[in-house]
């Protein structure tokens, strides 16, 4: 039988196609926090970072977006003033 890890998902934001989010992962010591990009149009999907701490997480995505990006054929050209909508908009689903 497989080990089953606990994780929240929170979507952050989606932008031209692209969903930034993060993975937290509730069962390891420290909660190591996965800032990802996934495409909808291709169902591609890309960790762009790991770090500690949603707050963390969410200034990493948010430079990544800014900035833009090439990771693995999944390119994105950043939008420079950007920045993240408020906590209360975030949507947050938890999966066991």
């Amino acid at each position: 039988m497989k080990n089953i890890t606990k994780i929240d998902y929170i979507s952050l934001d989606e932008i031209k196609g692209y969903e930034f989010g993060l993975i937290v992962h509730l069962e390891e010591p420290m909660q190591p926090v996965e800032v990802l990009v996934i495409h909808h149009e291709s169902y591609m999907t890309r960790t762009l970072d790991f770090t500690e701490g949603v707050s963390n997480a969410e200034n990493i995505a948010e430079s990544f977006i800014q900035r833009g990006f090439n990771c693995n054929g999944l390119k994105f050209s950043g939008i420079s003033n950007y920045h993240l909508p408020i906590e209360e908009e975030n949507v947050n689903v938890s999966i066991i």
